[in-house]
């Protein structure tokens, strides 16, 4: 990947997280008897917790473009304020106006093509890694080996488990991901992108 895509994918990344950290959907605060929002996982041999504290969901509906497939798209991610190193996102992705269902995903990328192999690829999943302090971006891509699920759904809460390798934009070594789960309250839509 070159450098200004690289580059376009950051902004991209920051422009969205300053958009949801307005219009922040509070995603930790548990209903009386729930379990509040997590994400947690192991990376080289550490296992990384975030608190609900460092965590925001958002919720953008896809229009169909020229060069991209409509979807609905959830995200729940580490919030870029956070004083954690390792900045995880995942992005559920669903038909748009449509909430996630429990089942296993494939993983994708950020684009879906029109008339390309990933039109049948809804529902999936995608994940992007940004290591703050070294500004590397790992994410998955096109059919990435590993696995994604949505566990469970019940009232409004959605859970699930993740694995991958990731591969680095920059060419640097695979990040492997293991025993990943998370937990967060499905949010309502918030934006509109084209």
């Amino acid at each position: 990947m070159n450098k200004i895509l690289f580059l376009k994918l950051v902004v991209s990344f920051l422009f969205i997280t300053f958009i949801s950290t307005a219009q922040q959907n509070k995603t930790g605060v548990p209903t009386k008897n729930s379990k509040p929002a997590f994400m947690k996982f192991d990376m080289d041999g550490k296992t990384l917790i975030y608190e609900p504290k460092d965590l925001e969901t958002y919720n953008i509906l896809q229009n169909e473009t020229s060069e991209t497939k409509a979807s609905s798209i959830f995200e729940f991610n580490v919030q870029i304020l956070s004083k954690a190193q390792w900045r995880m996102e995942i992005e559920i992705r669903v038909p748009p106006k449509t909430t996630p269902i429990v089942c296993k995903m494939p993983y994708s990328e950020n684009r879906f093509p029109k008339g390309g192999q990933q039109d049948s690829y809804i529902p999936s999943a995608a994940l992007y890694l940004i290591d703050k302090e070294a500004s590397h971006l790992y994410q998955t891509e096109f059919l990435n080996t590993g696995n994604f699920a949505i566990t469970t759904l019940e009232n409004g809460w959605i859970e699930g488990t993740f694995d991958a390798d990731l591969p680095s934009s920059l060419g640097h070594e695979n990040v492997k991901i293991t025993n990943g789960t998370f937990r967060f309250k499905l949010p309502k839509q918030l934006m509109v992108r084209d």
